[in-house]
């Protein structure tokens, strides 16, 4: 919708055009005095479409009068780390921390059944790291951590990379479990899934790395038989009368770490140079040189 519209009629939930161009003009007339648009996943929006859509009429700083959309209030949500361009336009900021150190505590006992040993284990090894520690604050993170902690029997990995192919480990783990009826799964690291499942899951790292490369994080074209090992969630949805299903990653995160993965197993040394010293000051690049 936001690729395709040419006014602000064609974003409007109206049940028929006329209403919509109606309600729109009505909008326009008083420069949408009154109106607040909330543009929720600004870091989801491709760079293009922040740039040519009439979005970009509502970010850009200094608003001339005869903007059209000169008069309304504008909120805009993105993750911290893509948020970098917005801060010369935005006149306030807030950042959503999550759970204080007194809630991560209370969320961790409530987790682990009261055993306060247990939560003093699981704080003491986040602390053993400070990006580690810094993630904790969002809620899902925390979520992440303390279901590895219990999984791994009351051990945890110190760093992000650590962490996150942890989680992607335990997800396609359980995918085989399921699928093979197999229960023992002694897969101890990437490095060693079984034969039958090295292969989907390199078409998944190449998937997620091309995603990062366009800035893409849902993917409409999946072949009918890709094996997802269920890193991605698929959600129904209807595209010019005919439906179809979007797939994004469970985590964003688990993206990123993919296509690290792809530029470090599949790239030569010197293809790899080169991504770097292109990419290396785009934000989402950053969060895959993370890992």
């Amino acid at each position: 919708a936001i690729k395709e519209a040419k006014g602000l009629a064609d974003l409007l939930p109206c049940p028929d055009t006329t209403t919509a161009q109606q309600i729109a003009a009505r909008m326009l007339a008083n420069n949408c005095q009154d109106v607040l648009f909330i543009l929720d996943g600004w870091d989801e929006l491709p760079p293009n479409l922040r740039i040519n859509s009439i979005f970009h009429q509502l970010v850009q700083p200094e608003l001339p009068q005869s903007n059209p959309l000169c008069e309304s209030t504008v909120i805009v949500t993105s993750r911290p780390i893509a948020s970098g361009d917005l801060h010369r336009v935005v006149s306030s900021r807030v950042e959503i921390l999550g759970f204080t150190a007194d809630e991560l505590h209370q969320f961790f006992s409530e987790c682990l059944k009261g055993d306060t040993e247990a939560v003093k284990t699981l704080l003491e090894r986040i602390e053993e790291n400070p990006e580690v520690a810094g993630s904790c604050y969002l809620p899902l993170n925390a979520t992440i951590l303390v279901h590895l902690f219990k999984s791994d029997r009351n051990t945890l990995p110190t760093t992000l990379y650590g962490i996150f192919s942890s989680l992607i480990l335990n997800c396609i783990k359980r995918h085989l479990k399921l699928r093979t009826q197999n229960k023992d799964m002694s897969i101890e690291s990437l490095d060693q899934l079984p034969e039958f499942a090295k292969k989907p899951f390199s078409v998944l790292c190449q998937l997620a790395y091309d995603g990062v490369m366009e800035d893409k994080i849902v993917f409409t074209d999946l072949p009918a038989d890709v094996n997802t090992l269920s890193l991605l969630q698929g959600v129904e949805s209807f595209i010019e009368r005919e439906k179809a299903v979007s797939y994004n990653f469970i985590h964003l995160s688990i993206q990123e770490l993919l296509a690290a993965w792809y530029i470090a197993k599949q790239l030569s040394a010197s293809e790899q140079v080169a991504k770097f010293n292109e990419l290396f000051e785009k934000s989402r690049f950053n969060a895959v040189f993370q890992f």
